[in-house]
């Protein structure tokens, strides 16, 4: 028998996961990009890891604090990973003169890192059938983990890098945070061939039926 249409009652609940099952996937997926992203997504792959264990809602199977876990250790080895270059930035920011440069570098990774926050807190919580805010949403954390993936490479390529005597412009190789053009960029792209698959699943559906 074929699977229920999307549009239908029983085609939504099939594809409606408990919330503490989506927490525990986001959870996951963030700690596996955090060694990429400059750490952007790790703050909230933390908290909702520790939503997983410390919660007593569970899912179908009741794995989610087992996956938390899983995604707690993901997290520390994706910090581990990007711990010498994150050293040097942040080495770099505190020694240098130029302050109002350093202030706005680390800023800008808050509010980033504030994004992702809401974003997926918003795909969580958000009903399946909105599929065009949601793709958005994914857009937007495709958009930070590529801004901060992008300043993490000009920071590792950057030659004149050295915490005793380098400048923060030294270690990320442009003024802070220009690399959120191209991410756009990604994120549009992203996010067109997102809705690009949605409508041709549509289709292949609709033909189907």
């Amino acid at each position: 028998m074929p699977p229920p249409p999307t549009g239908t009652v029983e085609g939504v609940a099939r594809r409606l996961r408990p919330l503490v099952e989506r927490e525990a996937i986001w959870a996951f997926v963030l700690a596996l990009l955090g060694a990429i992203s400059m750490y952007l997504t790790l703050p909230t792959a933390i908290l909702l890891s520790v939503r997983c264990i410390a919660g007593k809602r569970r899912g179908g199977d009741g794995s989610e604090p087992a996956i938390g876990a899983f995604a707690l250790g993901t997290a520390w080895l994706s910090f581990l990973l990007a711990y010498p270059t994150m050293r040097t930035i942040v080495g770099a920011a505190i020694a240098s003169p130029d302050r109002a440069r350093a202030v706005g570098f680390l800023i800008g990774w808050a509010i980033l890192a504030a994004v992702v926050g809401l974003l997926v807190e918003f795909m969580i919580r958000s009903h399946p059938e909105r599929w065009l805010a949601r793709r958005l949403a994914v857009a937007g954390v495709v958009t930070v983990v590529a801004a901060g993936a992008f300043q993490l490479a000009a920071a590792g390529l950057a030659g004149r890098c050295d915490v005793r005597g380098g400048t923060l412009i030294d270690c990320v190789g442009v003024t802070p945070w220009i690399v959120v053009a191209p991410a756009l960029a990604i994120g549009g792209i992203w996010l067109a061939v997102a809705l690009s698959a949605s409508a041709v699943r549509r289709v292949i559906r609709a033909v189907a039926a």
